[in-house]
């Protein structure tokens, strides 16, 4: 009974978030109980040893943009703040990184509580807590701690937001490791895409299709991939293959990156 009342609660908040009318949805008029929510956030500093890069000096469209690139991956991957919620943090966030020393690290924590109306009795608390300290000048790490949930969450990675690794190269996905790029060079560049892999899916989508009524030279025939088995013609692999430099000159994928798709396309062409 309690994690259907928790559903319920979770379904109306992601009904809410979407601008849609509680009060107009019938499954949750017929089914949700009435149900009062107290939050607070708050920004504080704790005590580390970790040698962090403090103190660092951000804007307030730096801030927003950084607390607007953690996402916790679910079944449905949510940002952690809302709109609303970052302007009511950005400032003391900023504030703090301005001020952290080199053992310091920055709290973003987020409390709710949910009620039964009428009885006033407690049914769920929820708490998300986020660290933050910055590696070293470019590298800001962000872990994740979650209370009130009954599966494990984990952070999203993104356009330049990774996953955490120690010295042993162990992946903790509760802790994200977000490069300077995404709040200097790609400020107004979103985060939460497939990046290159999108892009990889859209380069040179069959534009080299014949025109009807065009005859076959032989050049074209010896182009065509159904004419040697190959899944790309010549043409398109050296397409692609600029591409792929392009996009790695921009430095939008690694190097590794760029060599491992590029002997794809190779392999692809049949070469």
């Amino acid at each position: 009974m309690r994690k259907a009342l928790i559903f319920l609660i979770f379904f109306a908040m992601s009904i809410v978030a979407k601008g849609q009318n509680i009060a107009s949805n019938p499954f949750v008029k017929e089914l949700m109980p009435s149900v009062k929510r107290k939050k607070s956030i708050a920004v504080y500093k704790i005590k580390t040893e970790n040698n962090c890069a403090h103190p660092q000096t951000l804007t307030l469209k730096q801030a927003s943009k950084i607390l607007h690139s953690i996402k916790v991956k679910t079944r449905f991957p949510v940002l952690i703040f809302n709109a609303e919620e970052v302007r009511r943090v950005v400032r003391d966030f900023v504030k703090n990184m301005a001020t952290a020393g080199k053992h310091e690290m920055v709290v973003i924590e987020k409390k709710q509580v949910f009620f039964d109306a009428k009885t006033n009795k407690e049914m769920l608390e929820r708490v998300d807590k986020l660290f933050f300290w910055f590696k070293d000048k470019d590298d800001l790490v962000v872990s994740y701690y979650a209370k009130g949930y009954d599966m494990a969450r984990t952070l999203k990675e993104g356009f330049h937001v990774k996953y955490f690794r120690d010295e042993k190269g162990k992946v903790h996905k509760s802790t994200v490791i977000i490069k300077r790029d995404v709040w200097e060079k790609y400020l107004n560049r979103p985060v939460f895409e497939k990046d290159y892999e999108m892009i990889w899916q859209n380069i040179n989508k069959n534009r080299e299709a014949e025109k009807p009524g065009n005859a076959k030279t032989k050049k074209e025939s010896i182009n065509k991939p159904e004419q040697n088995g190959n899944k790309i013609s010549v043409e398109e692999m050296e397409k692609k293959l600029e591409k792929l430099k392009e996009m790695r000159d921009k430095k939008l994928i690694s190097e590794e990156e760029y060599k491992r798709m590029k002997e794809k396309v190779l392999k692809e062409a049949g070469f």
